[in-house]
């Protein structure tokens, strides 16, 4: 059986990972569905997660990390203040754009390049 000690270590990494996990989602503006959807996990199993009631293998970890268009040790790296709000919408649209023919790709960084025509500068 578990020390207590241990157990409570254990339970409040579970919480702390949890609720990583929910704010990378929530800086994508996902919902859980759409998290599951992006990392092929049931939705429930990531209700879990988050909620620090379990304890995903790494083969989660790395379907988890590849959704979050992240490398493992970004992942779980601490980079202090967190990713730019530049970083986590470049990261959030690599998501969506992943698995998409060449040419909706091309025709998304067009969509881009003329909106930034239209934005007035600074």
């Amino acid at each position: 059986m578990a020390d207590p000690k241990e157990r409570q270590a254990r339970d409040e990494a579970q919480e702390t990972f949890g609720k990583h996990i929910r704010t990378l989602r929530e800086q994508r503006q996902w919902t859980q569905a759409q998290l599951a959807e992006h990392s092929g996990l049931d939705v429930s199993y990531i209700s879990q997660i988050e909620r620090g009631r379990r304890d995903p293998s790494l083969t989660s970890l790395r379907s988890l990390a590849r959704a979050f268009t992240l490398r493992l040790p970004e992942f779980f790296g601490d980079s202090g203040d967190g990713p730019t709000p530049h970083e986590t919408t470049a990261r959030a649209l690599a998501a969506e754009l992943d698995g998409l023919p060449a040419e909706v790709l091309s025709t998304v960084i067009e969509l881009v390049r003329v909106i930034r025509r239209l934005r007035p500068p600074p």
